[in-house]
Formats: C-alpha cells, sequence, structure tokens
C-alpha cells in the first residue's frame, strides 16, 4: 500500500509522530508497512505506546525476527488499557533493559535459551502472575546479560528445564 493510498488523517498523524520523536517519516512510514525500522525508534514507540505495542510488532533492522502481522497497518492506538498487574511492567525488569539495549526481542532471547517466548515472559511478571525461572537459565542470562540471580520477582527453581 503506498502512503499516498491512506486517509489523509493517518498521513499527517505519522508525518506528526515522526517530528515527536525526531526522526524522518519515511522511518514511521516503514514500521506502518512492516519494513525494518532502527532497534532504538522501535523501542521508544514501545514504550511510548506500552501495552499497546510489543517489540515484536516490529521488522528491526539486521533482525532475524517476524514482526506480529496482526497489528501491522492497524491504526496505532493513543489510549491504552489500565495495566493489569501491580507493580512494576514486565518491560521495566533488569533483563529486558538488557534485551533492549541489545537490540534483541524477548522471543530472540527465548529462542536462544530453547524455551517458548510464553515461558520466557512468565519469569519478570509480578507475583503471583509469574513463575520461578530454573536456576540453569537464570546462570545464563546472568552470564550472557549481566542480570543478577536476585533480580527474578518470583525466585529461582532448581528444576531442571526440559530439554
Amino acid at each position: 500500500m503506498s502512503r499516498a493510498s491512506y486517509h489523509p488523517l493517518i498521513r499527517l498523524t505519522v508525518d506528526a509522530l515522526a517530528r515527536q520523536f525526531s526522526v524522518e517519516p519515511r522511518v514511521l512510514w516503514d514500521a506502518v508497512e512492516g519494513r525494518p525500522i532502527p532497534a532504538d525508534v522501535a523501542a521508544a514507540l514501545v514504550e511510548a505506546y506500552d501495552p499497546g505495542l510489543r517489540l515484536t510488532d516490529f521488522a528491526i533492522e539486521g533482525s532475524t525476527s517476524v514482526p506480529n502481522d496482526a497489528t501491522i497497518g492497524t491504526v496505532m492506538q493513543t489510549q491504552s488499557a489500565p495495566h493489569l498487574f501491580s507493580g512494576p511492567r514486565p518491560t521495566d525488569h533488569e533483563w529486558t533493559r538488557a534485551l533492549r539495549e541489545r537490540g534483541i526481542t524477548i522471543t530472540e532471547a527465548a529462542d536462544a535459551l530453547g524455551v517458548t517466548r510464553a515461558a520466557a515472559k512468565s519469569w519478570i511478571l509480578p507475583p503471583p502472575h509469574g513463575r520461578k525461572i530454573p536456576r540453569a537459565h537464570a546462570v545464563a542470562i546472568r552470564k550472557r546479560y549481566g542480570v543478577p540471580l536476585y533480580a527474578w520477582p518470583n525466585g529461582i527453581t532448581e528444576r531442571v528445564p526440559k530439554k
């Protein structure tokens, strides 16, 4: 779909948002149309529109992850639903900050650990909604990303992860 085929309100909104984020409008149009964008721009959009957007909603330059096609091409939400859990949002966890700094998605990190995205995400949800992280994974994350063992909100389990 070409930029000209969008409603003028959408074109003006994307251009205004680009100015707000101090990026070229072309970069945001790339995001809207599913083309790769810089990791820092995607992270800024996710932070601004959390929980309406996730890093996995974008194609990131240099990343092998495939974006979530369910949100590509939809109108961005300007209002988001209230946060479901008390305490800090899962994206405020030390591990997710370390991943963002490196331009890595939680899906890519989970794949490297041999677990699903859902399992990895459950380790950073606040209690009682989250799960304990297996010690082997906590140690691997500490070595790879520098996340201390005490950072896991649900604790650590000695259970051996399934292969």
